[in-house]
């Protein structure tokens, strides 16, 4: 039983983290789609959330562009890719995680 139940608070402790490193991924993100907002020949950069590192990079040229991120922190790590519509008006055209 005290097994089972320290599986269970490892579990649980796994699962924060990864949600809290899902978060500031999220955070990056954020940034550099308001970065590539403001301009068209953004190209990526490496942000620092605590100790998360992102590494952002833009491809594409044209109207679109695809943003890809990786998030780490220690071992946990989430990548997300954004298919972006920069003119005639910035949109979303597709997200995954």
């Amino acid at each position: 039983m005290t097994l089972l139940g320290i599986s269970s608070r490892n579990n649980t402790f796994h699962r924060t983290q990864s949600e809290i490193t899902f978060i500031k991924a999220e955070g990056c993100l954020e940034e550099a789609l308001i970065q590539l907002s403001r301009d068209n020949d953004y190209t990526g950069d490496v942000y620092t959330v605590d100790e998360l590192s992102c590494n952002v990079i833009v491809n594409g040229s044209g109207n679109e562009r695809t943003v890809e991120l990786a998030g780490v922190d220690g071992d946990y790590v989430h990548n997300f890719t954004v298919q972006i519509q920069v003119l005639p008006s910035f949109a979303i055209l597709d997200f995954s995680y």
